[in-house]
């Protein structure tokens, strides 16, 4: 059993993401603060207010970032640990900082310089995109060689099944979501960016990238990172450089990336940052993996909560579990990874323990009559002693 931390891209961005964290949790205060300083502007009142600028990729590329970065902060002071780290597009730099490969403060400021470049390319209203649904990637390509007298068009973004983004110059991107509904896709939506990403023209955004990669001090990874350009584990931090420049101007291979942590074996991801496209697209490529999301008071709320259950991090007890429902449940239970307090009054728990203990998991057995006030909180109490905290109890 992996997890994995995946991290948002640009377009999640909303105002308001962050404040309830911010308001409730020192530790997201303190990432916030960071980039207030790194950056010399209150990159936290543009994500916290409604601010045009969060709409403008220079500060939404280091808005996002902070974003994601506090949360991931928030959920390691949790006890959360990642096998595995990735983003789609902006996101992977979320994913190097949760690495360790550069350290936030260098992050946020490369980011949002990123940011800058990539619309010094293409200036805003020059460029596009659109995500086509439920069209076959041949038939999108078609599409774009199609409009190539108008202006250069070409795939962009590999979501998951059923959704692919296109990107280019405004005139060709508009021809070719015409085009694509003639060759029959579902639907062709022009997106809400400020510029044509992942394609050859952001050549020159790039070259200034690079430029400023190499001055950046570049660590050790210590969780392994999934790339969008080649869908694998970066091989090491000298290949950093030389990836990120070339992500900027080629296809997010995201489907393909969330398939190679799937064969790497992650069976949970856990969506960090803004909104939930990330969380509906792994859902879309696999329903056989755990997806969580964490974004505000409520998904922590929900979501940690189930993550804990699932991974094991919390005992779960089962309360008559020598027999039964109780057996069943507490074997359904280890069988999600969850250390079990086995409660039980008379009936031998001792082959059912061994059954749970066969799974890979803790098994803690407790004679207790729970009927009995008394009995009962022995029980909580040895469970506690035992293995700290416990998250639920089951009957």
């Amino acid at each position: 059993m992996k997890t994995a931390f995946i991290f948002s891209g640009q377009g999640a961005q909303k105002a308001g993401m962050g404040k309830e964290l911010y308001d409730n949790f020192e530790c997201v205060k303190k990432v916030f603060d960071e980039a207030d300083e790194a950056l010399g502007l209150k990159i936290s009142d543009i994500c916290f207010n409604e601010d045009e600028r969060l709409n403008e990729t220079e500060y939404t590329q280091p808005a996002i970032l902070t974003m994601s970065v506090a949360v991931l902060k928030l959920m390691e002071e949790k006890g959360l640990k990642a096998d595995y780290v990735a983003g789609l597009s902006l996101g992977e730099y979320s994913a190097h900082v949760a690495s360790g490969t550069f350290d936030f403060a260098d992050a946020v400021q490369l980011v949002r310089k990123r940011g800058r470049f990539m619309t010094e390319a293409v200036p805003v209203g020059e460029g596009g995109m659109c995500a086509v649904l439920n069209l076959d990637a041949d038939k999108i390509q078609e599409a774009c060689d199609e409009v190539k007298s108008i202006g250069r068009c070409m795939i962009a973004n590999y979501n998951c099944p059923g959704q692919i983004a296109i990107a280019g110059e405004k005139a060709a991107v508009e021809k070719a979501s015409e085009i694509v509904m003639e060759k029959g896709a579902r639907k062709a939506v022009m997106l809400n960016v400020s510029g044509p990403f992942h394609t050859s023209l952001l050549a020159p955004a790039s070259e200034k990238l690079n430029a400023e990669l190499q001055h950046m001090t570049i660590k050790d990874m210590n969780i392994p990172v999934i790339t969008n350009l080649t869908a694998d584990v970066v091989p090491s931090k000298d290949e950093v450089i030389d990836i990120l420049t070339k992500q900027v101007m080629n296809p997010v291979k995201w489907e393909q990336s969330v398939r190679k942590m799937i064969e790497l074996g992650v069976d949970t991801f856990v969506e960090m940052g803004p909104g939930k496209t990330l969380s509906s697209f792994v859902k879309k490529i696999s329903k056989d993996v755990a997806v969580y999301n964490v974004e505000d008071l409520k998904s922590l709320e929900k979501d940690l909560w189930r993550f804990r259950i699932v991974k094991g991090i919390r005992p779960v007890i089962v309360t008559g579990g020598a027999k039964g429902i109780g057996k069943a449940i507490a074997l359904a239970f280890a069988n999600e990874g969850c250390n079990i307090v086995l409660n039980y009054r008379s009936t031998s728990p001792e082959e059912v323990k061994a059954e749970i203990e066969a799974k890979g998991v803790k098994c803690f057995t407790v004679q207790a009559d729970v009927s009995k006030f008394d009995e009962a909180l022995k029980l909580v109490e040895a469970a506690k002693e035992e293995f700290g905290t416990i998250v639920c109890t089951c009957k």
